[in-house]
């Protein structure tokens, strides 16, 4: 009986419900595929997380460190020496120790693309075939020093960077693996592209790109870390082998914490996968709640519009009201009247933005993965939207429309039938 007292209503006067379903169908929607976006962003900075590391490494490297292409400030801080390098291998819960190192001196590249010769400064890092072994290169071919051409590895998302940012604002091809795999390389040690005041006698080296990897640097290449150490020997004066960081193998999980402070101790800082995942988790939840901040108020106008639909239906409606009370209708079933008017409007704006929702994740999917089909590290799904998300959405409609309608129903269930049936 109450069902059909409300959709005999909403037949008589539907312009009100049916601006109150609309606008919460509009602030629904807008919180489904928002919180779809950003499930889909944390699941994805996360793959990535945890698929470069493992939650048994720490990264290591020297205090203060910083990596500059300004030819007087390459390494603004000291780099781990041998000897501290040899202390942390011997802890009795390292397992291995992964070292990469750099090229001392100013250096930049010339390579062959579409046609044209480009030549950028560069930093050149070196590192052993463990720390690279997803770039596809034998492990014969990352060692061999006596290659008159030297391998060199790039990180993938140097590549996604070009293609998301430089290639798509200036109108220029995107630039995939195979594109470059195989392109020829001049590795110019001593000479700058951008300081080109250096008194240093230039040595162009010969090189080729054999691979990609998640762990090779962002901001340069990658070399066997022996032709690093050799290059800096026979060109740059470097006989003392200094490493820009380490990335340490702990046996057990449990060993994590107390080898970190023990290499803290030695006046190296550290990192592990564990601390990038909490910063992850703190930067979405800064994230969360400025978005939160901004569903609020567009909920806030969906449960006023609500509201005041209850208060207008119960100022048109006063008579009926008073009827029903006479008919024996308690002042809990009133209030449960206008309670469930309030819940089945929320019902069907949670279900309408659900569907829609859903329809616009996945023309967004569909639409990222048309665009930007050369992003090697891109998410699978850009906006995720999951039976969680879902449950959120019809959570917070039903429990908006509870909040904002209880004092309306309420006002309802204490009208007194008397007066208003005397008239």
């Amino acid at each position: 009986m109450l069902f059909k007292l409300i959709l005999t209503n909403w037949r008589n006067k539907p312009a009100r419900p049916l601006l109150t379903i609309i606008t919460f169908t509009i602030g629904l929607t807008i919180l489904a595929v928002f919180l779809g976006l950003i499930s889909g962003l944390e699941n994805y900075f996360r793959h990535n997380i945890l698929s470069s590391n493992n939650l048994n490494q720490i990264e290591v490297q020297a205090k203060g460190r910083k990596l500059s292409l300004n030819p007087t400030n390459f390494l603004n801080a000291t780099e781990i020496t041998p000897e501290q390098f040899e202390k942390i291998r011997n802890l009795p819960n390292v397992e291995s120790v992964l070292p990469q190192n750099t090229i001392k001196g100013i250096s930049s590249l010339q390579v062959g693309i579409f046609g044209k010769w480009l030549q950028t400064d560069t930093l050149i890092f070196g590192a052993s075939y463990a720390e690279i072994k997803d770039s596809g290169v034998a492990p014969e071919k990352w060692t061999d020093t006596n290659n008159q051409t030297i391998p060199v590895i790039i990180s993938t998302k140097i590549l996604d960077l070009y293609n998301l940012s430089f290639a798509k604002t200036n109108n220029l091809p995107e630039i995939t693996p195979q594109n470059i795999l195989g392109t020829d390389i001049i590795i110019l040690l001593n000479q700058s592209t951008f300081y080109p005041d250096s008194n240093q006698t230039p040595i162009s080296l010969q090189a080729k790109v054999v691979g990609f990897s998640t762990n090779a640097k962002l901001i340069g290449v990658t070399l066997p870390l022996e032709i690093v150490e050799k290059l800096n020997r026979q060109y740059l004066d470097q006989n003392q082998t200094n490493y820009l960081d380490l990335t340490v193998n702990v046996k057990r999980l449990d060993q994590l914490n107390q080898t970190r402070q023990e290499i803290e101790a030695m006046g190296l800082e550290t990192n592990t996968t564990a601390n990038e995942i909490e910063k992850l988790n703190s930067y979405f939840l800064t994230v969360n709640l400025v978005l939160s901040a901004l569903f609020g108020l567009i909920l806030l106008m969906a449960g006023l519009m609500l509201a005041s639909t209850l208060i207008a239906k119960i100022a048109e409606k006063q008579k009926e009201i008073a009827i029903l009370k006479a008919l024996g209708f308690t002042q809990n079933r009133i209030g449960r009247l206008f309670l469930i008017e309030a819940l089945m409007l929320s019902a069907i704006a949670a279900t309408i933005s659900t569907i829609i929702g859903f329809i616009l994740s996945r023309i967004g999917n569909f639409w990222f993965s048309t665009n930007f089909q050369n992003i090697i590290n891109k998410p699978e799904q850009l906006i995720l939207f999951s039976p969680t998300n879902i449950l959120i959405t019809i959570l917070t409609a039903l429990l908006t429309s509870l909040v904002f309608s209880y004092l309306p129903a309420q006002k309802a269930a204490k009208l007194d039938p008397l007066p208003l049936l005397s008239k």
